[in-house]
């Protein structure tokens, strides 16, 4: 993202606060003067059927109807849900294909087949996605950390099973070797990756930051909320990384760097 230089500071005196929240891995911040309450978005959604994607329905929060932007629609992004779905989606097909793995390598052996599938696990789909994914989510994180050693025991089992073949085991020592050792392997990978759907699905719960501007309230909808800080430092945006929706890109004092809401334009929304 371009900046331009002329940036405009603020001094520690000013009452400039702003609450830092997460769509996706983007940082977003909105005005302290316009937030009323942040919860969790528990209550049942009544669908308005002719309002805009991003206007997802409205809640009664606490005898207010209060209008719900999914701000995820709002900026283009894939919904939350979309996102799950498609983690869970992929995680599946690497279980399914260290399934497959297990099942073709006990049919090379028993058919005196060469085996072309990869035996360094580093070099399967799932392990360079494993070696270059990074999540902030610690149970997912410590839940993929368990995997790495039977999935590299796994991939090694290969090299065993032809060495023992080649010195003459028989295919029932063999399948001994396969039931005893590898499949259980193959098995712990195909549960922790159960698990890691798992934590990752229960580790996001939809916020809600309702805002007012005195006349009008709505309730945005992200992924996270972050901590308050001052904000130090505005930076104008590039006409191309405009929206009517973002005034510009502000760095708050805890370090955060977001895009500061436009919060008058959402309430455009909903009238």
């Amino acid at each position: 993202m371009d900046l331009k230089k002329d940036s405009t500071e603020y001094n520690e005196n000013e009452n400039n606060l702003w609450l830092a929240v997460s769509l996706s891995d983007q940082k977003y911040a909105v005005n302290c003067d316009y937030v009323d309450s942040i919860f969790q978005l528990q209550q049942e959604i009544t669908e308005l059927p002719e309002a805009g994607r991003e206007i997802v329905g409205v809640i009664n929060l606490r005898g207010i109807m209060l209008p719900l932007v999914d701000m995820r629609q709002l900026f283009g992004m894939a919904t939350l849900d979309e996102e799950l779905s498609a983690f869970e989606a992929m995680l599946r097909s690497y279980q399914q294909a260290h399934i497959n793995w297990v099942n073709e390598l006990r049919s090379c052996l028993q058919e005196g087949r060469e085996f072309r599938l990869p035996t360094d696990p580093h070099a399967c789909a799932f392990g360079k996605w494993y070696d270059s994914f990074k999540s902030e989510n610690q149970a997912v994180s410590s839940t993929l950390a368990k995997i790495d050693e039977p999935h590299k025991k796994l991939h090694e089992s290969a090299h065993k099973c032809f060495s023992l073949k080649g010195q003459g085991l028989d295919w029932d020592g063999l399948q001994k070797v396969l039931n005893e050792e590898v499949q259980p392997y193959s098995e712990q990978i195909v549960a922790l990756l159960d698990l890691t759907i798992k934590s990752y699905r229960e580790s996001f719960r939809k916020i809600c930051v309702a805002i007012s501007n005195g006349s009008s309230r709505i309730g945005m909808i992200t992924d996270n909320v972050h901590t308050v800080g001052r904000l130090e430092k505005e930076y104008p945006l590039e006409k191309l990384n405009r929206s009517m929706y973002i005034k510009s890109l502000g760095d708050l004092s805890d370090g955060t760097r977001a895009l500061l809401i436009e919060e008058q334009q959402l309430f455009t929304l909903v009238h």
